[in-house]
């Protein structure tokens, strides 16, 4: 029994102390995938649905501390830095429970190499649905949050608003040249 907990204890030394293996462990943790649904911007609270969910997902960031989603009254160059942040998200997060070889059971060098090709494939496959995932989420943030569209809005206002100075400006111009 002694003998069988010092295994034990070797092998969580290995783990933890192995940066690559300790990712590959991290990475197996039960995580909730799901994004918001059904948002509805008339009755639900923006930071109180969406909020959460980034900060969830900032653990899986390979830059760290990842960005926040901020509050309502955040300053757009704080919502900007978030944004471009988030649409450029790399995760670190490994995937490892996609293998679908073990490459200690093979019998010999290629079939080893073999496996490990195999596993790193299915690794892709679950890294670009991550990847799909979270851009969606950015993407559904960015389409219902409040904050980036009174910007939109107060830009376009703006733009109109200094088209319509111009134009009275040339008619000015041109009334005086007749």
């Amino acid at each position: 029994e002694d003998d069988e907990m010092s295994k034990a204890l070797t092998a969580a030394f290995e783990l933890l102390s192995n940066a690559k293996k300790r990712r590959a462990f991290d990475s197996l943790d039960d995580f909730d995938d799901s994004i918001p649904t059904g948002f509805d911007p008339e009755h639900d609270d923006f930071v109180g649905t969406f909020g959460p969910v980034f900060e969830l997902n900032s653990r899986w960031s390979e830059v760290q501390p990842a960005p926040l989603l901020g509050g309502a009254d955040s300053a757009f160059e704080e919502v900007a830095k978030f944004y471009n942040f988030w649409f450029a998200f790399k995760s670190w997060r490994d995937f490892a429970d996609a293998d679908e070889y073990n490459p200690e059971d093979a019998g010999f060098r290629e079939e080893k190499r073999w496996m490990e090709r195999e596993n790193d494939k299915l690794r892709k496959v679950k890294r670009r649905e991550e990847q799909k995932r979270v851009e969606k989420l950015v993407e559904l943030a960015y389409k219902h949050d409040p904050r980036v569209k009174a910007t939109t809005t107060a830009e376009k206002t703006n733009k109109t608003k200094t088209q319509a100075e111009r134009a009275t400006n040339r008619q000015h111009e041109q009334e005086k040249e007749t």
